[in-house]
């Protein structure tokens, strides 16, 4: 199962040269937007198609100094936008909280699986928002948004 997630990360970038090039891709790459608590990181969020669900890889650069370490986020995904999204997630995808490259200044890499089909999602009107623990007060860190990304590949 990992070996397939990173298989479908991997697509991402041959998918994203191929949308380039003009090409229909099953991946793209969506910015994420750094909060106001979190100013003047960067980080983006992959998305690949793995059947009946969407395989998402998210890059942060990093968290405000305030935020605890080891570091633990969680991760959603919203109906709507970054400025205006629904009261609760139309997907928590929190069965692990830890980034993979867990070291103390980051940047820090993390996978996730959505249950919804990568078509489905890029097809609507969603929101990617990643967030600190309640242990850090819960705020957000990051927002991206889909459907409406200009610099999503592949679109």
């Amino acid at each position: 199962m990992k070996r397939q997630r990173w298989l479908a990360h991997a697509a991402v970038l041959v998918c994203g040269m191929g949308a380039a090039a003009g090409h229909a891709a099953d991946a793209v790459n969506i910015p994420l937007r750094a909060s106001a608590q979190n100013a003047g990181q960067t980080g983006s969020v992959s998305l690949a198609s793995q059947g009946s669900e969407t395989s998402l890889l998210f890059i942060i650069s990093g968290v405000s100094r305030t935020t605890t370490r080891p570091l633990r986020v969680y991760t959603f995904i919203y109906e709507g936008s970054c400025a205006s999204h629904a009261d609760k997630p139309a997907y928590s995808m929190n069965q692990t909280l830890r980034p993979v490259n867990d070291t103390p200044a980051g940047p820090w890499r993390f996978s996730r699986s959505a249950p919804i089909a990568y078509d489905r999602l890029v097809g609507g009107n969603y929101a990617f928002v990643v967030r600190a623990g309640p242990w850090d007060g819960g705020m957000d860190l990051f927002c991206g948004e889909i459907g409406t990304s200009s610099h999503a590949l592949g679109m």
